[in-house]
């Protein structure tokens, strides 16, 4: 008995001594030194382990799963963070702060000092590298000038390679050393190519190239991480499951957010609540990307009146398919582009089974282009487009077009647009359009071009629109059971009344306030038809949830709303 008791005691004690070991956390701040242990605040590291300025002490330290490593509120590095090792499943390396004030940031720029007065209200100061943008107090960008230093105007700026001089005329000439002027330098803010890391409350700040990148990490997670004013792209996304929470991409000179688009292309990316503004081409791309769910988040205020900036834009690259794509209760707005752009230009068969629901895409315009609420283009197939608001756009609010084929367009609403809803440039066959309200747009609720295949029209309401409710310039469409009312040029264009529609007043509750629920008395209650499963959901009026038709009176009601007594 006494040899088993110590059997089982060196068994313990040997198992105790393989066991997981305690997890670090690392504390970074300006005002440390790499030469502390670094493992509390009051004896922080000057740089973290993963970036340049890491040496002594801080150079020795090998990050583990579990281990944690958090910048001081406050606080800049120029530098770029690089970790060196991944973190497993359920155990990652965490990325963080601590402390007070505002998000640490991680800078791509060096700051320019020692500003000389020039002639004709200019100044200079040396780099060593050729500035790729030039920042003003960070909050704003001055455009490059590549003819001479003598011709620039205010907001600009010039590089002078002979001499690595920096010239550059601020907004209303006042001198650059009463602001902080800046010169992009470093490729990346955050470059990540490993495993299960999350980040969390970092801010990345001016890159050359872009601000964070996923480059063919997995599983990572970001939490409130923002990246602007990069000479790029915001955060780019070649890598598998990642997730990002609340996550900000601004003022970058491409685009916000962009998934794929390389070899390394990216997969099952989840984004919860994102925000990208006012960059340079489109908020998001999701380019050739396979598996991306958004839920919630806007996108708004990009692209510029020669650059085409969509809220969000779903493309094939490279021969792959962008597909499964789920936008859930997203806005779309104030961009100068699409508010939600599908296109196939460079796969045959285009993007493949996108289905957005909900949400609002509204005042997209003055781009290069003609811009809509929501456009599947370019042979976009199998897709869905469901009780989304679309409004204010200066061309239709939905567009299906250019062979998009079997797609489904259902309890929409669309009002003061160009057209509400456009069926055009010779789309392929499968399109069905039930349940929609196109109200007070400029032309027509509902146009179709001449030469497009057949589609299905059915269960939608067509009223106040400024031409027709519906016009048609041919193509043996299968309209019927609308209702379509007080059109300024007419009811209908290029077909004669179907036979079970109605031209009588729907009876919204405030059409002029865009309310279209539907009165009691309405022509529309029970007069629809009855278009079967998957069909069976239009918007409940009380929670504007869904509701399922003939489940609160006898027969399918027209419009987007089933009537609630």
């Amino acid at each position: 008995m006494s040899r088993l008791v110590l059997l089982f005691a060196l068994s313990f004690a040997s198992h105790l001594a393989v066991g997981p070991a305690q997890a670090t956390t690392y504390y970074v701040a300006n005002a440390g030194n790499n030469a502390n242990a670094g493992t509390d605040s009051g004896h922080p590291f000057a740089f973290s382990p993963g970036m340049v300025g890491c040496d002594s002490a801080c150079a020795g330290v090998t990050l583990a799963a579990g281990d944690s490593v958090l910048f001081n509120r406050g606080d800049r590095w120029r530098d770029t963070l690089t970790p060196t090792k991944s973190g497993v499943a359920g155990n990652p390396i965490n990325f963080g702060a601590y402390g007070t004030g505002a998000n640490p940031i991680i800078s791509g720029s060096d700051q320019l000092f020692s500003w000389a007065a020039e002639g004709n209200a200019y100044y200079s100061s040396t780099a060593t590298n050729q500035p790729g943008s030039i920042l003003v107090d960070g909050s704003s960008r001055l455009t490059a000038n590549v003819v001479s230093k003598a011709s620039l105007v205010p907001g600009q700026w010039f590089w002078e390679p002979s001499d690595h001089h920096v010239y550059v005329r601020l907004v209303g000439d006042s001198p650059p050393s009463g602001h902080v002027v800046e010169s992009t330098q470093r490729r990346f803010g955050i470059d990540n190519n490993k495993q299960y890391l999350t980040f969390s409350n970092i801010s990345v700040f001016g890159a050359t190239s872009v601000g964070y990148y996923e480059n063919g990490g997995i599983h990572s997670v970001l939490t409130s991480v923002s990246s602007t004013f990069s000479d790029n792209v915001g955060m780019l996304v070649r890598g598998a499951f990642p997730t990002y929470t609340n996550c900000t991409a601004s003022h970058n000179l491409g685009h916000g957010i962009e998934t794929g688009n390389a070899s390394t292309s990216a997969h099952d990316v989840i984004l919860k609540n994102p925000t990208t503004q006012f960059n340079g081409s489109s908020g998001m791309l999701i380019a050739g990307t396979v598996g991306v769910t958004i839920n919630g988040g806007d996108s708004s205020f990009n692209g510029s009146a020669s650059v085409e900036g969509n809220g969000i834009d779903v493309s094939s690259t490279g021969g792959v398919n962008a597909q499964d794509i789920i936008v859930n209760n997203f806005n779309g707005h104030d961009n100068k582009g699409q508010g939600f752009d599908a296109v196939g230009d460079n796969h045959p068969s285009g993007a493949v089974s996108i289905t957005i629901t909900g949400g609002s895409y509204y005042s997209n315009t003055g781009g290069p282009l003609l811009c809509s609420g929501i456009r599947l283009d370019t042979n976009t197939s199998n897709s869905i487009v469901q009780y989304v608001r679309s409004y204010s756009n200066q061309s239709a609010g939905i567009v299906l077009e250019d062979g998009a084929h079997d797609n489904k367009v259902t309890y929409n609403i669309t009002y003061r647009n160009n057209n509400g809803i456009t069926h055009s440039n010779n789309p392929g066959t499968g399109d069905v359009y039930y349940g929609n309200v196109a109200y007070a747009n400029t032309t027509d609720g509902f146009a179709v071009s001449i030469g497009t295949n057949p589609a299905i029209i059915e269960n939608n309401i067509f009223m106040n629109n400024g031409a027709n409710g519906y016009q048609s310039d041919g193509g043996a469409h299968i309209v019927d059971y609308n209702i379509v009312f007080s059109n300024l040029d007419g009811n209908y264009s290029g077909i004669s009344k179907p036979t079970h529609d109605i031209n009588a007043d729907p009876r919204f509750v405030n059409a002029s306030g865009s309310d279209f629920r539907l009165q009691s008395g309405s022509p529309a209650i029970g007069a629809g038809f009855n278009l079967g499963s998957p069909y069976n959901l239009g918007l409940n009026p009380s929670t504007y949830g869904t509701l399922a038709q003939n489940s609160t009176h006898a027969g399918w009601d027209i419009g987007a709303f089933v009537y609630l007594p």
